[in-house]
């Protein structure tokens, strides 16, 4: 049998327009039913092929016109605008001005747009343009998608193009020599006032214009420097002059000469540009904006209460970066503390601002200086919190201290079995001040305290690894360690318990009543557990204990879902076993699936992750697994070009699992320890590792990571693929 595949369009999931005619010869048997909806001789194939061109260019223009203007030095020069659109493109084309830093574009907005592009699983394209003024233009005429540059609202007014929420506000104020009599706007008639070309002045001056017939306006190039038209007003080469105040900080003490007329000044909202039916993209771009103004707006001292916090908008969090209380997986913030406080915050229309200290023993001090409002870090309530200037909510867990030890550990019958052992903890947990009375009482064990930056998880690791001959930990996160370790276990139950609230300052007492309501609500109630199920009872679902080495292969098949994964995998240039290997890894090949973080489907991709890639019911197994390949795909190409294939693939997977950001982090690491960042197994799987530990975690960017999974889960993806390639197929 011999096939013939005419295709017009682009033949993946990544275009919405294809049209596909299948020539089949088969002389031995003409009964043959193929796939085909139709069987055509030579000439008809020619002559469908042309009515066909001729259709795509008639009823699909925007097609046309996204292929003709397609430029080969360049990237693709599309008309469609919106989020969607730009998804399937697989290109973000933002415009930048040529003249500015950092490839056309300053480093702050580089920095932010990247984040959305990040966030929104975009691949963005820097495109430089000569001139400021053409931006507009270029945007409008499908260039670009964005322009990431600070230009006015009223200039995209006057172009018909749409803008995003503000990004900067620019205050103009005028300048003039320290004797002239100007005090309003009418003083200036028969003056010449110095502008930029890109003020935000000019909807005012126009106006101004009419009422002053004999104002004079002269326009400098942007470029200009300030110090230089400050130095033109004082040597009376220039009357008046337009300043951004934020090139006027020190303007006193240098221009004596000079006075700043506060009083007639200019406000302008700057904006990014977008194209006018770019209306989704706008939508996330604003929604994005206004989060990262409120986190630039949290990082102040405040004492006040809820009142005050409630206008402001943003609830600050003092809390545990670890695999309990907080953490983030796969870009989304996730943690019992964090859930918990989420919902708090969100009752009242809150934003929250998580801070890490550094250690146990900062959190107290923090809160009290204003860094942050509530401590939310499973912190038990001591008898003398009234002393340390806090006060605690009503409790919403018990701490239940336990000694860890490793596996072999014989088993204990009470605190007297202790006697010569050495109990690790730390001085600021109530576990120390347990056993310290113990000691009092006359047990002969030592008491040793653990470093105040190490947490739960770091401390049963130094146990597991024999640093420590025993410790003492919350049996809760005891709990959420053995779902992913066997070396160690539950020695013994400390006698005593304690009550676990969130601290606010004792000044507090509004925010202190309100978070007490909620607790009230909330505690013991479905959110509540479920919420403490996830993360305690079955944190995590057990890693797959080499299970795929025993899975059966059943025929010519490896598994329901191959004839679509062929079909999207070559479509985005992966070898499709390797996507089946993965698939195994997360669902087991059960579409149904859901894990404990809400990802769901064969390929365990989040909903609101799905949904920015088109993809919105992943219970169907295609759309699941296109889902799944379009993110590998956009995490692979957010790599760096010059990888060699496997390792840039390793990396892409490791980067589906623990997210992009932890990656880059491990990669990062690797390079300070002398290892190879490009290449994983051995290198950059050893600093992933190490993420988990405080050493290390702290100093990321994007902080801790259970470093073990990802590593863990490329390994079993490799191993897997091995298997399905040497298996006979079809």
């Amino acid at each position: 049998m011999n096939n013939a595949d005419l295709s017009l369009g682009n033949s993946g999931g990544g275009s919405r327009y294809s049209i596909y005619l299948q020539w089949v010869r088969c002389p031995m048997n003409p009964a043959i039913q193929t796939e085909s909806a139709f069987r055509l001789r030579p000439r008809q194939i020619l002559l469908a092929g042309l009515v066909i061109l001729l259709a795509q260019f008639w009823y699909f223009p925007a097609v046309h016109a996204a292929t003709a203007t397609a430029s080969v030095d360049g990237p693709s020069r599309s008309v469609d605008a919106d989020l969607l659109d730009i998804r399937f493109r697989r290109e973000f084309r933002i415009l930048v001005p040529q003249n500015t830093n950092r490839s056309g574009v300053q480093a702050e907005f580089r920095e932010l747009i990247s984040k959305f592009s990040d966030e929104q699983f975009l691949n963005p394209v820097w495109i430089p343009v000569k001139r400021w003024q053409d931006l507009i233009p270029e945007l409008l005429s499908g260039q670009g998608d964005l322009i990431a540059a600070p230009l006015s609202i009223a200039q995209y007014r006057r172009h018909g193009a749409a803008y995003s929420t503000p990004i900067q506000q620019l205050r103009e104020a005028l300048v003039v020599r320290r004797n002239e009599p100007i005090k309003t706007l009418d003083d200036l008639n028969g003056r010449r006032l110095i502008v930029r070309e890109r003020s935000g002045f000019w909807q005012q001056l126009h106006r101004l214009r009419e009422r002053l017939p004999d104002l004079q306006v002269q326009i400098i190039a942007q470029k200009m420097p300030a110090a230089t038209v400050l130095d033109r007003v004082r040597d009376l080469r220039f009357d008046v002059a337009l300043i951004d105040t934020r090139q006027l900080t020190d303007a006193d003490r240098q221009w004596p000469q000079l006075k700043i007329l506060n009083r007639i000044s200019s406000t302008t909202s700057l904006a990014f540009g977008l194209r006018p039916e770019a209306v989704e993209l706008k939508s996330e771009l604003d929604d994005f904006l206004s989060r990262e103004q409120f986190a630039r707006q949290s990082m102040f001292k405040s004492r006040k209460d809820f009142p005050a916090i409630k206008r402001r908008g943003i609830l600050r969090v003092l809390t545990h970066n670890n695999a309990t209380d907080y953490f983030i997986w796969r870009g989304r913030p996730l943690g019992f503390e964090y859930r918990l406080l989420a919902k708090f915050a969100a009752q009242y229309g809150l934003s929250l601002k998580i801070l890490v200290p550094e250690s146990q023993a900062a959190f107290i001090p923090k809160l009290l200086a204003g860094d942050a409002d509530v401590i939310a870090a499973s912190m038990a309530i001591p008898n003398h919190r009234q002393a340390l200037g806090v006060a605690f909510s009503h409790p919403y867990r018990q701490h239940q201290g336990v000694i860890v030890a490793r596996r072999r550990e014989p088993d204990i019958l009470g605190m007297v079995d202790l006697a010569g052992r050495a109990l690790t903890v730390r001085k600021s947990s109530v576990d120390w001040q347990i056993l310290s009375r113990y000691k009092d009482q006359g047990l002969k064990f030592k008491l040793l305290a653990a470093p105040e930056e190490l947490d739960s998880e770091e401390i049963i690791k130094r146990v597991a690894n024999g640093l420590y001959d025993l410790a003492v930990v919350e049996a809760d996160k005891l709990n959420a360690e053995l779902s992913q370790r066997q070396d160690v276990r539950a020695l013994y139950s400390m006698p005593e318990t304690a009550a676990i609230g969130w601290a606010v300052r004792a000044g507090n007492p509004q925010l202190l009543a309100a978070l007490n309501r909620f607790i009230d609500k909330e505690y013991k109630g479905l959110f509540y557990n479920m919420l403490y199920t996830r993360y305690f009872e079955k944190p995590r679902p057990a890693r797959l204990l080499n299970d795929h080495r025993n899975h059966v292969l059943e025929g010519p098949r490896i598994s329901p879902y191959d004839d679509i994964v062929r079909r999207e995998a070559a479509h985005y240039g992966f070898d499709w076993p390797l996507i089946v290997a993965l698939m195994y890894r997360e669902s087991r090949f059960d579409p149904e699936v859901e894990s404990w973080a809400g990802a769901r489907g064969l390929m365990q991709v989040l909903p609101v992750t799905a949904k920015r890639f088109g993809i919105h019911d992943l219970r169907d197994p295609e759309s699941s697994i296109l889902a799944g390949i379009r993110m590998l795909d956009w995490l692979y190409r957010r790599l760096d070009d010059n990888l060699p294939v496997r390792e840039r693939t390793w990396f892409a997977l490791a980067a589906y699992n623990a997210g992009l950001g932890h990656l880059l982090d491990a990669r990062a690491l690797a390079r300070q320890l002398k290892l190879d960042p490009d290449r994983w197994f051995g290198n950059v799987e050893v600093a992933m590792k190490k993420l988990s530990k405080p050493k290390y975690y702290r100093k990321a960017k994007h902080g801790y990571v259970r470093g073990i999974e990802p590593v863990s889960y490329v390994r079993d993806i490799r191993d897997l693929y091995n298997i399905y390639r040497s298996f006979p197929r079809e």
